[in-house]
């Protein structure tokens, strides 16, 4: 298992590590998609696969060459600051990442701390803070700070309320029956998980049904299906 998944990993790093081997060959283009978001988005794609295969190093090492070519770049493309920014945390909260895979728990709530403070700034602070406080809460939970975990929560349940999201509603559900079961409150961690379970439950059979439909649609009005026998 571990060597099928070390296997899927390897794919997209050297594919990365190929296409930003290109890439370096634009230059001076006035094209932003070209010159700014392919660019750092190999930078930050090859830290992640480093990150996945436990080299954290290396993951550190791409991940700040991509916040130093962000940073260098940001002055070309003023018009585009919003999502400059906003990529820039991307990268600092894969960083951050890093460094709680690492075991340096206090330098991972730093910046993600500096995730939550500049992304305030940007047209996405409130996707922004969601993801981050996510990222936060697991940190705290691993770290068995269960009442800054709880902290955090009740933030995202907040903003669940104002914004509903299925995926951030998930970890949520999972996120805080954990911190019901950290603080031995374990039958309303039992009640937690069961729900949670019976949400994802509903998510696949909602997901058959739609796959099921776009199969029958996909077929042919004018050709008979062939029967099937079971």
């Amino acid at each position: 298992m571990y060597l099928t998944r070390k296997a899927i990993i390897i794919r997209p790093f050297d594919f990365w590590k190929k296409e930003y081997e290109e890439l370096s060959y634009c230059q001076d283009s006035a094209d932003f998609e070209l010159m700014f978001i392919e660019k750092q988005g190999c930078l930050d794609n090859i830290g992640v696969s480093y990150m996945y295969l436990n080299k954290l190093d290396s993951a550190q090492f791409y991940y700040q060459k991509a916040l130093d070519f962000i940073n260098s770049s940001q002055k070309y493309f003023p018009e585009h600051k919003d999502f400059i920014d906003y990529s820039r945390i991307v990268v600092m909260s894969n960083q951050a990442e890093a460094y709680a895979l690492a075991n340096n728990s206090a330098k991972a709530e730093l910046i993600f701390k500096q995730c939550l403070t500049e992304g305030d700034k940007t047209a996405y602070a409130f996707d922004n803070s969601q993801a981050t406080r996510i990222a936060l809460s697991k940190l705290y939970i691993n770290t068995k700070q269960y009442d800054k975990a709880s902290h955090e929560l009740a933030i995202i349940k907040k903003g669940l309320k104002h914004k509903p999201n299925p995926e951030i509603f998930s970890y949520w559900q999972r996120f805080y029956s954990r911190v019901l079961s950290g603080k031995q409150r374990y039958r309303e961690a039992s009640e937690q998980l069961l729900e949670y379970a019976e949400m994802q439950y509903k998510h696949t059979l909602a997901a058959r049904a739609e796959n099921k439909t776009e199969r029958w649609s996909n077929i042919s009005p004018n050709r008979t299906a062939a029967p099937r026998y079971v």
